[in-house]
């Protein structure tokens, strides 16, 4: 029993080490909180006002989803997939306390795969 509350210990730790846990932590986080934060209900207007010129590119934006926090006892954040169809470009956009707090480049199927797009008018 012991030996798994040192490994629990250093696992959560550890779990803030990470380049990108900033941002976003693995699907095998953990999270000790059942909380989410509200649900970003004028999400299509941050992710307009954050991509500025960039929305004219035929994007299209999912409906949200959320995502582990920063932190262990924090509530669960928000994220929205932004993508063009024609040659698949995805950025996720994390939504924090009603702004978007980091954009996450490249490919994430993991978050995007499977997601409710609508076009980014």
């Amino acid at each position: 029993m012991r030996v798994e509350t040192i490994w629990l210990g250093l696992l959560l730790l550890l779990g803030g080490c990470s380049p990108a846990s900033s941002l976003l932590l693995s699907p095998g986080a953990i999270s000790l909180s059942g909380k989410v934060e509200p649900f970003p209900v004028s999400f299509v207007s941050l992710v307009q006002d954050h991509l500025g010129l960039r929305r004219q590119l035929n994007l299209q934006v999912s409906y949200p989803r959320n995502m582990i926090s920063n932190g262990v006892m924090d509530p669960q954040r928000w994220y929205v997939c932004v993508r063009q169809p024609k040659d698949r470009t995805e950025v996720v956009l994390v939504i924090s306390s009603g702004k978007v707090k980091g954009e996450i480049s490249g490919p994430a199927p993991y978050l995007c795969d499977g997601g409710q797009y609508q076009v980014l008018g």
